[in-house]
């Protein structure tokens, strides 16, 4: 999760969610953060965090 306050936009287990242009997953093994980038703001807004089988 540390590595979110650094680049929220690009890592290896960072994706972006299809149909958003600021809203990304965050994959932790079998866990998943999805989160929003609020530029103007300087946020990063964490909109839900379950298992990967229930996120979607």
């Amino acid at each position: 999760m540390k590595n979110l306050t650094l680049s929220p936009r690009n890592g290896p287990n960072i994706k972006t969610m299809q149909g958003f242009s600021n809203r990304y997953r965050y994959r932790l093994g079998d866990f998943r953060v999805v989160y929003e980038v609020i530029d103007l703001e300087l946020v990063v807004w964490v909109i839900e965090a379950d298992w990967r089988g229930n996120i979607y």
